[in-house]
């Protein structure tokens, strides 16, 4: 994958992201919510770290 697929996929990520930070004001149960926010910061820092791989 280049790099700018990986950036464009960074972003969407990154979107997503902040997406479920501001739903989780308004959920009584949050942790189901915290779990897939988890995930997608896992596989934010995966990208930022191929990313950089790539620039090496």
């Amino acid at each position: 994958m280049n790099n700018e697929s990986l950036l464009k996929l960074l972003a969407e990520y990154k979107e997503t992201k902040k997406c479920l930070e501001t739903g989780l004001n308004w959920l009584e149960e949050k942790d189901y919510a915290k779990g897939k926010l988890d995930i997608v910061n896992v596989i934010i820092r995966d990208l930022e770290a191929a990313i950089g791989a790539e620039r090496i």
